[in-house]
């Protein structure tokens, strides 16, 4: 499936829930080991491939951003 430039409302709300509420929320509260970041990388990896918009791509990237910004702080 290639990248797409626009998302429906059931496309957004039900990547969002992938994006948000699974990947990010597990891995939000955690002190992410150098070891684990390949696997962090990996699931975001699998939740783009499956909602492959440009949208969904870059709140991942901020997302994953955010939680190196964490992990820094910890």
């Amino acid at each position: 499936m290639s990248e797409r430039t626009t998302i429906d409302n059931a496309a957004f709300s039900g990547a969002m829930n992938e994006l948000v509420n699974q990947w990010f929320k597990r891995w939000r509260d955690r002190r992410i080991a150098d070891s684990d970041w390949e696997q962090v990388a990996d699931e975001l990896d699998a939740v783009y491939t499956k909602h492959p918009y440009i949208l969904i791509r870059d709140i991942g990237i901020s997302l994953i951003r955010e939680l190196e910004r964490r992990n820094l702080g910890r």
